[in-house]
């Protein structure tokens, strides 16, 4: 019973970080300059390595200074709050 249990929250939290990743994944998609699913990995690699985007730099400076920190910011604001609601409990 108890491989049931954990087996199950093993499957949930598999879950849970699979739904994180895909609302980061629209959050850095979505907006009024809409950036294709299949360039973001490209531009966050390019920028890691300090490598600039030829075709498209405009995307490279709305991904890494606009909305990057944005969702970041805004995933650390959930964990925090969730962090906090736990404690309180």
């Amino acid at each position: 019973m108890s491989a049931l249990k954990h087996s199950s929250k093993a499957f949930v939290f598999i879950l849970m970080m699979l739904l994180l990743l895909v609302c980061l994944m629209t959050g850095l998609m979505l907006g009024p300059a809409e950036i294709p699913a299949a360039d973001i990995p490209g531009i966050l690699l390019s920028s890691l390595l300090q490598n600039p985007v030829s075709e498209s730099p405009w995307m490279q400076n709305i991904l890494v200074d606009v909305r990057l920190p944005r969702i970041l910011v805004g995933a650390l604001a959930g964990s925090c709050l969730a962090i906090c609601g736990a404690v309180m409990q």
